[in-house]
């Protein structure tokens, strides 16, 4: 029916929901939520929440699925005695009539390109002109030039390199997943000022993104890029191809950036900073033009941590000082925390510094943890003891082994329960600064500190981490220093573990030409 109906111009109701008009449940929820709000602003309301007024906003009027778990916090903070989780599950069956219509639609759209492709009907692509009116919301394009070029309908040989490409990368796995999306995202930036217009209902990939957010921390980073990479390479295809209005270009926008911000953290989780650089690079483009303060946050969260880890603290802390301007209350304990970690890694001068920035980051810990899309994980008390914790052994601060301690019980509280703000990762990076702090403490332990270290390094190949390597290698510089703590046997069992854990890894980049004399 909707294939059908599409060719003649009428609209089935799958139709309407897949271009975004919100079907009688999912209006009704939003109406709920709005008289649940009553006199509060969005943004007041917002902030109880713990979410973005314009996300709450979407929410409202029918434009975003909510979460269950913002569902709850809203039961709990209204005492609706579970009437507005009754309306949510009310509302789900129309999300899903609208995802299979949109994927329908979508599906039809592709058919309908073959057969003018067969038939030999070229597309022609062009720039729409100042002042042009052709019946549709169209504006200047932005993404125009050599990516309008690739996408000629008669031009299908860049088409099927790039299939052909993304075919071998598949193939190599994960590594090779990363290795196209920074490609791509060097592409983008490169043309992200010229224009393209097509059209397109992004609901669906905005939901892979708050998918992808909230499972960061608790799934393989194998799995994630692999759901990432694919949704990713299809907003770009939809941001270069197609005519769509000036709002559904600003919200490929955002998705876009959301895509490379997750992307860039993978990345970094894996320890390629290369790889992570460019799609970091395209979330802040996307993120300053459209004043996205959550993305930005993020991005220079990861960013002041990538310093960090490269010993450029002073950049790390320049980078978390600036981002101070995008703080939210989301994100603004976590950027003080960089800080700290900055002032940790340039040595005990700034203990003083490091001490008064984890007070005031302690002290702006956020009251409600929520996931947001596209951005950082909820910053809670065990991320704060971890990070905290982290800082003071980089200064020598007598308080480390105290705050890594917490922040173990902390994660492993979260674990036990199944908290989606659980960590392999975290969980094992704060055992290991535990055991650096027990190392070097005035009654230094190598036999605990080496247990700790293997207890850390007890988990599936596929959750091993860059920064859990970096802490490894440097307790084992620490541990095989002292000759008298080479042969304990717990040491010796750590070397051996320590072998086999390596992160995910890209290919080694092609050898530079050697330079040709002058």
């Amino acid at each position: 029916m909707v294939a059908a109906d599409y060719g003649r111009g009428q609209r089935s109701a799958g139709d309407q929901v897949a271009d975004g008009a919100p079907g009688s449940a999912v209006v009704a929820f939003g109406g709920k939520v709005r008289s649940l709000r009553g006199d509060r602003s969005v943004r007041d309301f917002a902030k109880e929440l713990g979410v973005s007024h314009g996300y709450l906003s979407d929410v409202e009027h029918g434009k975003t699925k909510p979460g269950r778990l913002l569902v709850q916090r809203i039961e709990a903070i209204c005492g609706t005695d579970g009437a507005l989780l009754e309306v949510y599950r009310d509302s789900l069956d129309e999300w899903d009539a609208r995802k299979q219509a949109m994927a329908e639609r979508r599906r039809e759209i592709a058919r309908q390109e073959r057969d003018r492709l067969e038939s030999g009907q070229s597309r022609q692509l062009r720039p729409v002109r100042s002042g042009e009116a052709d019946g549709t919301d169209q504006q200047q394009d932005r993404y125009a030039g050599r990516a309008a070029l690739e996408v000629r309908a008669g031009d299908r040989s860049l088409a099927g390199e790039r299939d052909t490409n993304r075919r071998e990368a598949v193939k190599a796995g994960v590594s090779g997943l990363l290795a196209l999306g920074a490609v791509r995202a060097k592409q983008l930036l490169h043309w992200a000022e010229i224009s393209n217009v097509g059209p397109l209902t992004l609901a669906d990939y905005g939901e892979t993104v708050a998918w992808l957010s909230e499972h960061s921390t608790v799934l393989p980073i194998s799995k994630l890029v692999e759901i990432a990479e694919p949704q990713a390479a299809a907003v770009a295809e939809r941001l270069f191809d197609g005519h769509h209005t000036g709002e559904q270009r600003a919200h490929l926008e955002q998705l876009t950036g959301q895509f490379a911000y997750l992307q860039g953290r993978f990345a970094f989780s894996l320890g390629n900073y290369m790889a992570a650089q460019p799609h970091l690079l395209l979330a802040r483009h996307f993120g300053k033009l459209h004043s996205n303060h959550l993305l930005l946050a993020s991005v220079a969260d990861i960013e002041s941590t990538i310093a960090f880890y490269r010993g450029q603290y002073q950049k790390s802390l320049q980078l978390a000082q600036e981002a101070r301007q995008w703080a939210t209350p989301h994100t603004q304990a976590r950027l003080l925390v960089d800080e700290a970690k900055a002032y940790g890694g340039l040595g005990p001068k700034f203990r003083k510094e490091l001490r008064d920035t984890l007070d005031q980051a302690e002290r702006l810990l956020p009251d409600v943890l929520m996931f947001e899309p596209g951005a950082a994980s909820p910053f809670g008390s065990e991320m704060f003891l971890y990070h905290a914790g982290t800082a003071c052994v980089r200064a020598g601060d007598e308080r480390a082994a105290e705050l890594a301690g917490n922040a173990i019980r902390g994660y492993e509280a979260l674990e036990a329960r199944s908290d989606p703000r659980a960590s392999y990762a975290n969980l094992a990076a704060a055992r290991l600064d535990l055991a650096i702090a027990l190392v070097q403490s005035k009654r230094p332990d190598p036999k605990e500190a080496a247990r700790l270290a293997v207890q850390a390094l007890s988990m599936p190949r596929e959750f091993h981490k860059d920064q859990v390597k970096r802490r490894l290698n440097e307790l084992l510089g620490l541990l095989l220093a002292v000759p008298a703590w080479r042969n304990l046997p717990m040491v010796k069992e750590l070397v051996e573990m320590a072998r086999t854990y390596r992160p995910l890894a890209l290919p080694a980049p092609p050898p530079r030409p050697p330079l040709s004399p002058r």
